[in-house]
């Protein structure tokens, strides 16, 4: 039986959708023995009934998740796969929306303790959507780069999704792996991504040999240690500083992050006047990046809630995929 003053804050944060129930976050965080059971509740009621959890004005699963991963709750760890494992990615985005390409691998992460035999079999699974697949494996590589789980056994995990037949239909989901290997350093499997970029199954846009082998070069302690203080792989405590500024509470500053945004972009494709020997026909984007850098203007900076696609190009216009640019914070 909850405690009334849990119990009330509980139904303060299922009321709340368009501000941030500040008290009622904090109040549970001090109360946090007691504010376990019903978080975990609400996360399994969110498994049980995903129509419920899909309406556009329910989050009390996502309040519940973010606290349980704050707590390191581990309980909250198989509702969560079992989340991910029981829907479509039509499914998911309606439950969790954006919450899952910022969030969902560190929340994974956040409570998955010692066995991650779970995150493994989802990672591992061909039937599973590969946005599922995704998620697993870069919540099982930021254990890995923080030193919470041992390396050998994910490159291991890496090297058999890299061996299966693949063709360029594949192209994404291979890209990923490519990328989550370049982030726990890609020394063992420098072979099976070469083959996979000679084949164009992994996009040299994003991923070159030539890029590969300077990684492979480097020690594999100072590749972990830079992708461990990236904020995709950060794991947080204090949930109100953690989801206080996010845009659906912030409206009025969601609109004008996005002006910014869309102002960045345009500035990134227009050349400054004075860009030297300028024509129409310039194509080099690495020469216009270049000459709008030179002239600082507005930021574009992500949503904390982000609802770009991981393998979407970024909206800042970098040209790099969204997870390897703003994807990582702001």
């Amino acid at each position: 039986m909850m405690q009334t003053s849990v119990a009330a804050q509980i139904e303060a944060i299922l009321r709340a959708n368009d501000h941030f129930p500040l008290e009622a976050v904090r109040e549970l965080v001090s109360r946090r023995e007691d504010a376990v059971a019903p978080l975990l509740e609400l996360l399994e009621n969110a498994v049980r009934n995903p129509d419920a959890a899909s309406k556009p004005e329910y989050m009390g699963h996502i309040y519940a998740a973010m606290l349980l991963a704050s707590f390191r709750e581990r309980r909250a760890h198989p509702l969560l796969i079992e989340s991910l494992s029981a829907a479509d990615e039509h499914d998911l985005d309606m439950v969790w929306g954006g919450m899952m390409v910022e969030y969902m691998p560190r929340l994974l992460a956040m409570t998955a303790g010692p066995d991650v035999s779970g995150l493994m079999a989802l990672a591992d699974d061909e039937k599973r959507p590969e946005l599922v697949r995704e998620l697993a494996i870069e919540a099982l590589g930021c254990l890995v780069a923080r030193g919470e789980q041992p390396r050998e056994p994910f490159i291991i995990l890496l090297r058999r999704l890299l061996s299966r037949p693949r063709s360029k239909r594949d192209s994404e989901f291979v890209t990923f792996i490519a990328m989550i290997a370049a982030d726990i350093h890609p020394g063992e499997l420098v072979d099976d991504l070469s083959m996979q970029i000679t084949a164009g199954i992994i996009d040299e846009e994003y991923f070159t040999t030539d890029e590969l082998n300077l990684m492979a070069a480097e020690p594999v302690e100072k590749i972990l240690q830079l992708t461990s203080e990236s904020v995709s792989m950060r794991f947080f405590d204090d949930v109100v500083e953690e989801m206080s500024g996010w845009d659906c509470f912030n409206p009025e500053q969601a609109e004008i992050n996005a002006a910014e945004q869309r102002d960045a972009l345009r500035n990134f494709f227009r050349p400054p006047p004075d860009l030297p020997e300028y024509d129409e026909e310039l194509r080099d984007i690495e020469e216009i990046e270049d000459a709008v850098i030179s002239r600082p203007g507005p930021g574009a900076r992500p949503a904390r809630g982000p609802e770009a696609g991981r393998n979407e190009p970024c909206p800042c216009g970098s040209g790099k995929k969204y997870k390897k640019c703003c994807g990582q914070g702001s």
